[in-house]
């Protein structure tokens, strides 16, 4: 790069610094209030969005293929949360009562 080019880019960070810090403090603002009001697991599970929401801009605004990897990948994310919060019930205590009741379940030899 020549000192013109690198000046460029210094010129355009610079204009884009109030931007940066202004949206960054509005996320910790964000982050630090759901926090108060969500607790800390419920929060952590915004984390599992961030690979989604890249793969889908990355699609949308880069134009980049969206392959079927990539939508396998974000409806496993999609089941994550829920299961990790209990939405959709604790499996085991599921399985527990399906055998008390004498229901014969696949592989039960192996648990």
């Amino acid at each position: 790069m020549t000192k013109i080019e690198v000046h460029a880019c210094t010129m355009q960070l610079q204009k884009n610094r109030p931007m940066t810090v202004l949206v960054d403090r509005i996320g910790y603002i964000l982050y630090f209030r759901i926090l108060a009001t969500a607790g800390a697991t419920n929060l952590l599970l915004v984390t599992f969005l961030i690979p989604v929401s890249a793969i889908l801009l990355s699609a949308t605004v880069l134009g980049e293929a969206l392959l079927p990897q990539h939508v396998a990948g974000m409806a496993f994310i999609g089941f994550g949360p829920p299961q990790s919060t209990g939405v959709y019930g604790d499996l085991r205590q599921t399985r527990k009562s399906d055998a008390a009741a004498g229901k014969e379940q696949p592989g039960a030899q192996y648990m």
